[in-house]
């Protein structure tokens, strides 16, 4: 056979199996257009028949509210009149309100009144067994104490069932407390719901949960997970969807079927079969239009064409070109057959270039210790790359090139992990980074990193298949990161140890920032200045709620701060000592230690300080200076505060010529006194003849108990020797007047 007559029989051969291949390939995609078209629609209406019911449920519920909300009703619940029942509770009542059911429960579980109404004869009868077990105090349909909002429900009876709504019973204004509870139920296949449904064309079915058949059960099965309802089609032609009804109390009362003909899918096939006659009368169509041109401008020269090419293609020889004669589209062929083989000459010159590039960088980067491997997806196999077999302690060639070898060396903690992150890197297409910790053959513990990527898959010839997809490939490279987790762990360590150290200082210490903002406080810090730790680091240095004052008091200035004095200088302060003011209105004397912070670049960055409550050792201070140079009894200057003085106040009037005179008192009868009516009431004596001498001095002068009866008056700045005269006169006058003393007058 030539090869015209084989090309002529190809291409319609071809021509045919084409339009076979797009009529099946088309069919399941229309038919399945219309399936889903056909599945949705269903599942709208399920959706809308659901949205229906609890429309109704709760347009049910809405619909008694005045009923509830009545001050008749309300009266009836404390009196139980019979005139309000026979009135407002009768036949005509129940049929006008279309329930099928009606009671009133009082907030003790009383039952005060119940009745079930059957519309056809309107006739009335007592409660079934199956609705008075809802009506116990404890039941969940009934309203609790301060639930006002109405609940409604369906409630599987024996006759089918029933939508329920139990109403709070309350004032017509909605202020007063519940009485109890008025519930109302209607059948559900005589709501209007069901009338609606069946108006618009929808048949509605309700399959109690004891009639179902095994198929039934099934779906019943499959709608408690899944809420959205079930598809089925049935032997009549028509699609049903199934949603399962539950109760009040959420328990399953039955299935509702919901169905409707299967039109979409009929005008499917038959819009199906209608392109298919098409595509096949247009395929004949161009067959024969396109036979005679073909065979008569093509085929011939194609033939030579193909002949040249395979000349080539056998021989191997790219950079040998055919003939372009012609300015057709067969010698535009040849001519862009002339330009591939150039092009595929250029790819395989630079094909070889990166394949030597690429080996060169798989030899660096094994050269520097890590292995890399290919893994392809479903092959127990990986193609380990790199001196893998020393890295995990290995003799050469020792470790076997498996998944489950390789699983072995990983922490089981993180098997898991890895083998989920190179799935889900194959199965999305995407990068992986993962770290894990590995087990050598010695024992010791490693911590490696993958770095992966996903390769495109390769093309394969399969025998009797051609050239098919291979399956996705993993290349991923591993790398120990032992010493840099080594060096963060030791980097958390020092942290932690230096953050213990922060909490456990007794000093309060603060870290600020270049621009004065506190960014750190220890618990001690809210401990000294009374205020939280994000109330601290709220602050600035400088805020002037710190209230600081020096060391007496008065006003701090901004220059002597720490901060601005380590920032100034870049050299460390030691005992810095200072006020600070508390949100409790006290002041706290602290010593502070400050040192300046530095960036990379040795620049000022920010400032530790370390604050010393020294407000108690400041006191203490204090009070020792005092005593060390005050009469402890009476609170004069003792000696050495009297000499202190005296020599100041020479070396003033050698400056000056400034007269000073020192006046000696001893008292006369003290002994006398202090034996005969105790040391008691002679240190009492010493103390009122203190007072007496500082109210007859000035403030400059200063008096002195040099011990005992000894008394020492120094006066400072007198222009006279006539002055320190009068002061003697005045004292002398004070101390003659009487004392008295635990009841007794004394004189000296």
């Amino acid at each position: 056979m030539t090869l015209r007559v084989k090309t002529l029989l190809i291409v319609g051969a071809s021509l045919g199996a084409m339009l076979v291949a797009l009529f099946l390939a088309l069919r399941p995609v229309v038919l399945g257009e219309f399936a889903r078209a056909e599945k949705q629609a269903t599942l709208t209406r399920m959706s809308r028949s659901r949205g229906m019911l609890n429309f109704s449920l709760n347009e049910f519920a809405e619909n008694y509210q005045d009923w509830a909300k009545w001050d008749d009703t309300y009266r009836y619940m404390a009196d139980g009149n019979s005139a309000y029942e026979s009135a407002n509770l009768g036949k005509w009542s129940l049929a006008t309100a279309r329930v099928n059911f009606l009671a009133i429960v009082a907030n003790d579980g009383t039952l005060r009144f119940g009745t079930m109404f059957d519309e056809q004869s309107r006739q009335t009868s007592e409660l079934p067994p199956q609705l008075e077990a809802h009506l116990q105090l404890d039941d969940p349909l009934l309203a609790t104490d301060g639930d006002m909002k109405p609940r409604s429900g369906l409630l599987a009876m024996p006759d089918g069932p029933m939508m329920v709504a139990a109403l709070p019973i309350t004032s017509s204004a909605g202020t007063a407390p519940r009485r109890g509870t008025i519930l109302f139920g209607r059948y559900l296949n005589r709501s209007d719901w069901m009338t609606y449904l069946g108006a618009i064309g929808q048949n509605v079915q309700f399959l109690p949960l004891d009639t179902l058949t095994p198929n039934s059960r099934d779906l019943e099965t499959r709608l408690k997970t899944d809420r959205n309802g079930v598809i089925a089609r049935s032997e009549r032609n028509e699609i049903a969807g199934y949603t399962l009804l539950r109760d009040f109390y959420n328990r399953p009362i039955g299935l509702l079927r919901i169905a409707a003909p299967m039109e979409s899918l009929d005008r499917g096939n038959m819009t199906l079969w209608t392109m298919a006659i098409m595509m096949a009368l247009c395929g004949i169509l161009f067959l024969l239009l396109s036979l005679w041109p073909i065979e008569k401008l093509v085929l011939s020269r194609l033939g030579k064409l193909n002949q040249l090419v395979d000349v080539i293609r056998s021989g191997g020889d790219i950079p040998k070109r055919i003939d372009e004669g012609g300015t057709d589209e067969l010698a535009q062929l040849a001519f862009n057959i002339n330009r591939t083989f150039s092009t595929l000459q250029t790819v395989a010159s630079r094909q070889k270039r990166s394949e030597r590039l690429y080996r060169q960088m798989a030899e660096t980067a094994l050269n520097a210790g890590d292995a890399y491997f290919v893994w392809q997806a479903g092959e127990e196999f990986l193609d380990w790359h790199g001196d893998i077999d020393s890295l995990l302690g290995y003799p050469q060639g020792g470790m076997k090139r498996t998944q489950k070898a390789w699983l072995q060396h990983i922490h089981f903690v993180d098997q898991g992990k890895v083998v989920r992150s190179c799935a889900r890197a194959l199965a999305l297409s995407q990068s992986v980074q993962i770290e894990f910790r590995v087990i050598r053959c010695d024992g010791t513990t490693r911590h490696w990193m993958i770095r992966g990527k996903p390769l495109m898959p390769e093309k394969i010839e399969v025998p009797g298949k051609g050239e098919v997809t291979g399956m996705p490939r993993l290349l991923a490279v591993c790398i120990d990161i032992t010493a840099r987790k080594e060096s963060e762990e030791a980097l958390r360590q020092s942290e932690e140890r230096l953050q213990r150290i922060f909490d456990t200082s007794a000093d309060a210490i603060v870290i600020v920032d270049r621009d004065g903002q506190i960014s750190y406080a220890n618990e001690t810090a809210s401990v000294i200045f009374g205020l939280l730790r994000d109330e601290i680091t709220s602050r600035t240095i400088d805020d002037p709620e710190w209230n600081y004052t020096d060391l007496n008091g008065g006003a701090f200035e901004s220059s002597q701060n720490p901060f601005h004095r380590v920032r100034a200088t870049g050299e460390r302060i030691y005992d810095a000592q200072y006020g600070v003011g508390t949100p409790e209105g006290n002041r706290v004397i602290v010593s502070v230690n400050a040192a300046p912070l530095l960036d990379a670049r040795g620049n000022f960055s920010g400032m530790v300080a370390s604050f010393a409550d020294v407000t108690e050792r400041r006191t203490l201070e204090d009070r020792l200076k005092y005593q060390a140079f005050h009469d402890s009894l009476t609170g004069l200057a003792n000696r050495s505060l009297f000499r202190d003085r005296l020599e100041h106040a020479l070396m003033r009037r050698d400056k000056a010529a400034v007269p000073v005179a020192v006046l000696f008192i001893d008292l006369d009868n003290f002994k006398y006194i202090n034996d005969s009516l105790g040391h008691a009431v002679g240190d009492e004596l010493i103390v009122e003849i203190s007072s007496r001498l500082r109210v007859s001095l000035r403030a400059g002068d200063t008096a002195a108990r040099f011990g005992g009866d000894e008394f020492v008056v120094l006066l400072e700045l007198s222009d006279s020797a006539h002055y320190a005269i009068q002061v003697a006169e005045r004292l002398l006058e004070a101390l003659r007047e009487p004392f008295f003393l635990s009841g007794r007058e004394v004189f000296t």
